[in-house]
C-alpha cells in the first residue's frame, strides 16, 4: 500500500509543478513587458522634454 501512495503522491506532484514551472515564466514574461514598456516611455519623456524649447514657436 505505501508504494502505491508514494507513487500517487509523485504523479499528482508533477502537474503541479509543470503549472507552477509554466506561471512563473509568464509572469517573468509579464514582469519584462512592463519594465520594457516604462523604459521606452521615460525616455520618449524625457526627449519631449529635452526638446520642447526648440518645439515652441515663438509669436512675437
Amino acid at each position: 500500500m505505501r508504494p502505491v501512495l508514494t507513487a500517487l503522491l509523485l504523479a499528482a506532484a508533477l502537474p503541479l509543478s509543470g503549472c507552477l514551472a509554466i506561471r512563473a515564466a509568464d509572469t517573468a514574461k509579464d514582469a519584462t513587458v512592463f519594465t520594457t514598456k516604462t523604459a521606452v516611455k521615460g525616455t520618449v519623456g524625457a526627449g519631449k522634454l529635452a526638446t520642447r524649447p526648440f518645439r515652441e514657436r515663438d509669436d512675437d
